[in-house]
């Protein structure tokens, strides 16, 4: 990696903090140059405008994401990749930054721009989350294919339903502040799991 994609890296990994810790409508060249203890111009460098930096920012977000929660959960045995999806997804920024006051920058996100006007921003947002939801459809999936859900699972109710949860665990955990959100998280998964399995 040469300087320059070095100095972009280590950017993004700031600005993911700080969208997790304060959302992206609060960020800014001037704040997370200051943050980094650099020029406005050397950050700027390196991004068109601020819309190019969010969408920089949720990129980087997204590849974070696979190395912290899709690919440690790979597991050859169907029920067990998609339980390890759900343990891995639901605190993976806070064991990846472990910074106070943290969300994860994906529900910033979404809450943020979910009632903008359409713009490049949005769309990206838009993209992730219809990505997201198509991989845990797909592993709900080779659960049917495997006969361990039923064959009248729906993988994108699934999916939609668990994403609820996680949405819920994020308000539950970050904004209520309750003790027991990580165990109310996995149970509510557990229960939709036993729903899903197949009569033997």
């Amino acid at each position: 990696m040469d300087k320059g994609s070095n100095t972009k890296l280590r950017i993004l990994e700031e600005a993911m903090g700080f969208v997790a810790q304060h959302g992206f409508a609060q960020i800014s060249i001037g704040k997370i140059a200051s943050r980094m203890s650099m020029s406005r111009t050397g950050v700027i460098s390196h991004f068109a405008n601020k819309a190019d930096m969010q969408i920089a920012i949720l990129r980087h977000c997204e590849q974070v994401f696979k190395s912290q929660v899709i690919m440690p959960s790979v597991s050859s045995d169907p029920l067990q990749h998609l339980l390890n999806y759900f343990q891995n997804w639901k605190n993976w920024v806070f064991k990846y930054k472990n910074q106070p006051k943290m969300t994860c920058p994906f529900v910033k996100a979404i809450s943020e721009f979910q009632d903008r006007d359409d713009c490049k921003v949005r769309r990206c947002i838009v993209d992730q989350q219809k990505r997201n939801l198509k991989f845990i459809a797909s592993l709900v999936q080779k659960n049917i294919d495997a006969g361990i859900f039923s064959a009248d699972v729906d993988p994108q109710h699934f999916s939609l339903t668990s994403y609820g949860y996680y949405l819920s665990h994020n308000i539950n955990r970050n904004l209520i502040g309750s003790e027991n959100a990580d165990k109310i998280f996995m149970t509510q998964i557990s229960t939709l799991i036993q729903y899903s399995l197949a009569e033997e």
